[in-house]
């Protein structure tokens, strides 16, 4: 197994693809309802994105709507990516992979929802024998928050996939010091703020500023500025730790001082993962009663590629009603990281 960090989610997308995806084809297979870090990433490694629409129990790819595609398309496929909606286990994973190795196309898989230590301790703990290529995000409101960050979890690949990732890895720039020092403050005001009375307001601020530029943003001009860089100092070190704690635990239990340490610094740092996805008939109203209360609630995809708008749609090959069910799952999924009572959802869902 091999690790490989990076400085957001979908520069490891995109090392995944440079070391999987079939050459001379042209599409990757990914689904809408997503974030445009992914179609970023494909079309920076060389490739473009072909949308297949989802289902609506874990807003993953839809099985017919993929046998289709590949029935039809098949010769023109270099990969598909899946997607780890909300953290959750697709609908159809099982089926999707089996579908793939049988047409020979490789899998990536965005598990940037997902809490990479819990993916890490299954794997040390379990002996996987299939190629994995698994890739995370640390940024903010994600489940290990650093800020900004990335990783791509891989094993089981051949020699000529690792030199690809290695190749690709040597052209990153190093990212500075300051940088990583801000990134790593926004992720502990985050951290503190989250379940305040604060959160909102302080959000709020937060986002005027980046849409004047006066502060980082997760979302990019699109491509302007896909820069691949190395994981942060600060940002390193936390991962590192994470991954020698995950080590020892899977060798022997922890000393009582250490499992202390533990406790505190994954309840700062590191959230469950686990995410609870509600359907609103109205989002905005829903999300207005949620912000009242002083509830944190996501609105992860307000469009099937968050956050590009219909007149930007044609720059990932997109197009209006292509996607259905993602295009009507945008209009009204919200989550939350605890399952409300009755009582609040009978206010939000109508």
């Amino acid at each position: 197994m091999r690790i490989y960090k990076t400085a957001q989610g979908r520069t490891s997308i995109m090392l995944a693809i440079k070391g999987l995806a079939i050459k001379k084809k042209k599409f990757i297979i990914t689904q809408a309802f997503t974030c445009a870090a992914v179609p970023e990433a494909i079309l920076f490694a060389g490739y473009t994105p072909f949308w297949v629409d989802i289902e609506l129990k874990t807003f993953s790819l839809d099985i017919k709507k993929l046998e289709l595609a590949i029935e039809n398309h098949h010769d023109n496929f270099a990969a598909i990516v899946i997607q780890h909606t909300f953290g959750l286990v697709p609908k159809y994973y099982e089926k999707i992979k089996s579908l793939a190795k049988k047409n020979k196309l490789p899998i990536i898989e965005d598990r940037c929802h997902c809490n990479f230590v819990q993916n890490y301790n299954f794997l040390i703990n379990n002996e996987i024998n299939e190629k994995v290529a698994f890739c995370y995000s640390f940024e903010n409101a994600k489940p290990i928050n650093l800020g900004r960050g990335g990783l791509l979890l891989v094993s089981k690949f051949e020699k000529g996939e690792y030199r690809k990732i290695e190749e690709s890895l040597k052209n990153f720039k190093k990212q500075s010091i300051l940088k990583s020092l801000l990134h790593i403050t926004i992720a502990i005001s985050y951290n503190f703020f989250y379940r305040t009375i604060f959160y909102w307001p302080v959000l709020r601020i937060y986002r005027s500023m980046a849409a004047q530029q006066l502060m980082p943003s997760n979302f990019n001009k699109f491509l302007d500025d896909f820069t691949c860089e190395k994981i942060g100092f600060f940002q390193g070190i936390i991962i590192s730790f994470l991954i020698k704690i995950s080590e020892y635990r899977f060798k022997k239990e922890e000393k009582p001082f250490l499992k202390s340490f533990l406790k505190l610094f994954l309840k700062y740092f590191v959230f469950s993962g686990k995410r609870f996805p509600i359907y609103v008939s109205n989002k905005e109203k829903a999300l207005n009663y949620c912000k009242k209360k002083f509830i944190p609630v996501k609105d992860y995809f307000n469009t099937p590629i968050q956050p590009l708008m219909i007149n930007q749609y044609k720059f990932v090959n997109y197009s209006k009603n292509l996607c259905n069910k993602a295009e009507e799952a945008s209009k009204h999924i919200i989550s939350f990281d605890n399952m409300p009572s009755k009582r609040f959802l009978n206010k939000i869902m109508n």
